[in-house]
């Protein structure tokens, strides 16, 4: 094996974070680096840690006699997670591979994001004797690659397909594969910030891991962590080195972690990003915590939403921010939790985070039905219109466990526009029973006689109607936090209920909270004719062409 160390020259093509002007792709080596050996039949390459978060688009290999030379053989040219051990990409590149500076270079059916902080290789299948030569295990210059992306850590060969475990430390690499990227690609696809705003602070007083807990909306996917930089320090890039981890809530499991530093890319609002090895995916309902390691007086100063007097609430709704977390471990579970809705930090994640949701649907996303049926009167919960939309059914939650999941009594659902603190005007309600019809969560609904419009920035309540039977009736859902439903079209923002009659103006508890739980369904189109404001505010009424039954 020690006849091997000599080196080569291969290549990629990928996406950096540090982008020369813009729209340029951007080849890993700055120097085509070819060589005088064909004498192995393998796998050679190198071995190389990021510097920073990028993808990397395209793999290739350095071609003797540049642009116009040529290749005699195809070979394959494969990514692995030297971590792991794994093959994450593999193209072949050909005589007739288009060229970049003298690497011949194919894309990868998709980007691979590449982890700031960890470690992989790259390698290209040669056989000897072929006639295309390659380059020795001979130490490569600082100079001739991008180390803003990546630093060479040694040679690396196998002898079949295996992943390329041998080599000499260093940098040095056989062949020498490259990669190419280009940086308008970056944002589109890391995807969304999840904050809207840059929450920074002045916190710099604690060693350990701060951050926040949050809960999931909806389904997504995080495909990178981010830490907030202060403007004010480092000409808005951070001064240390953080570690940023994703945690399960529920399981304490970790899920993911990156590095982020004053090398990392950064977003339009001074987010240090760090891309996750793979994305991970969170489903509704789940409950997670992302971290940053601190260090007490290291220079990066962080946000604290208590002592900086701003909750963290100018965000996308895929998620709400729960709690803050800390420990004063670097490494463990932060299992610390106070301020409910502050964060420290401040951390974020990144990903598709606002895919188009199709209309016709029920605005909450579970069945929130209970145990609860001693009270008469109408309950329910209150809400703020986020946009402007069309409902045209309104229904209640059946409760599986009762009656065969049946409804035995008839409950009117009522939705009200809220004028004052205890004043309103009925809208439009319908009346559920045990014929009525079901979505597929098990709510029963009826079709209003008309389509109601609802406003953006007016509050209204939902409330049905019930009776005090015990199990003999139907029961209902406590005051519980209702966090999955459509959080771009409302905002609940407690309880409603009162009597039979006249407008539930009574609360009981604030923020996600129902009783009930009654629901509306958004249609997906207006209906058709005359717009009716009532009063002037919070409701257009749509006519329907027919009734549906």
């Amino acid at each position: 094996m020690k006849a091997l160390m000599r080196q080569v020259v291969f290549c990629a093509i990928v996406l950096p974070l540090a982008a020369p002007a813009a729209g340029a792709p951007v080849n890993y080596f700055n120097t085509l680096l070819t060589g005088t050996r064909n004498d192995h039949t393998g796998q050679v390459g190198f071995e190389f840690k990021a510097t920073s978060s990028f993808y990397i688009e395209s793999l290739g290999r350095a071609v003797n006699g540049g642009d116009s030379g040529t290749l005699n053989i195809s070979h394959e040219v494969r990514l692995w997670d030297a971590v792991t051990e794994t093959e994450l990409g593999l193209v072949t590149v050909t005589n007739g591979s288009p060229r970049d500076g003298g690497y011949a270079h194919e894309a990868l059916t998709a980007a691979i994001p590449i982890s700031q902080g960890r470690n992989y290789a790259i390698s290209t299948s040669e056989v000897g004797g072929s006639g295309d030569l390659w380059r020795d295990h001979d130490t490569i210059s600082t100079s001739d690659y991008r180390t803003d992306l990546a630093t060479i850590v040694r040679s690396a060969y196998s002898y079949g397909t295996d992943f390329p475990s041998f080599g000499a430390t260093g940098s040095r690499g056989y062949v020498v594969p490259t990669f190419l990227t280009d940086p308008d690609n970056f944002d589109a696809q890391v995807g969304d910030n999840f904050f809207n705003s840059l929450y920074t602070g002045t916190r710099n007083d604690y060693t350990g891991q701060v951050g926040a807990e949050f809960e999931a909306y909806k389904d997504f996917e995080i495909r990178a962590l981010g830490r907030a930089a202060s403007p004010a320090v480092g000409g808005g890039k951070l001064l240390e080195s953080h570690v940023l981890r994703l945690w399960d809530a529920d399981t304490q499991a970790l899920l993911g972690e990156v590095v982020v530093d004053g090398n990392s890319p950064y977003d339009a609002s001074g987010y240090a990003q760090g891309l996750l090895p793979s994305p991970v995916s969170i489903t509704a309902g789940q409950r997670f915590v992302i971290s940053t390691t601190e260090t007490s007086g290291g220079g990066d100063p962080w946000y604290a939403a208590k002592q900086d007097r701003d909750p963290l609430t100018d965000h996308l709704n895929v998620a709400s921010v729960r709690l803050s977390a800390h420990t004063g471990s670097s490494t463990a579970f932060p299992d610390s939790r106070d301020h409910t809705g502050d964060g420290f930090g401040a951390v974020t994640f990144f990903g598709d985070l606002a895919p188009e949701r199709q209309h016709g649907f029920n605005i909450f996303d579970d069945h929130y039905s209970g145990d609860r049926n001693n009270y008469n009167g109408r309950v329910g919960f209150a809400f703020v219109a986020q946009s402007d939309f069309v409902i045209d059914r309104l229904g209640r939650a059946v409760s599986p466990r009762y009656h065969d999941g049946e409804l035995v009594v008839e409950h009117t659902i009522e939705l009200w526009r809220q004028d004052g603190a205890s004043s309103g005007v009925l809208l439009g309600s319908v009346t559920v029973g045990p014929d009525s019809p079901r979505d597929e969560m098990g709510y029963a609904f009826e079709w209003l006689d008309e389509n109601l419009q609802l406003v953006e920035g007016q509050a209204y309540r939902l409330v049905t109607t019930e009776f005090s039977t015990g199990d003999a009736g139907d029961p209902w859902r406590d005051q519980r936090r209702v966090p999955l439903y459509d959080h771009d079209l409302i905002q609940i923002t407690g309880t409603a209920h009162g009597g039979y009659t006249g407008f539930p103006g009574s609360d009981s508890s604030f923020g996600e909270y129902a009783f009930g739980a009654p629901t509306f369904y958004v249609t997906p189109e207006p209906g058709s004719v005359v717009l009716l404001l009532l009063g002037g505010l919070g409701l257009v009424l749509c006519r329907r062409r027919s009734r549906r039954r």
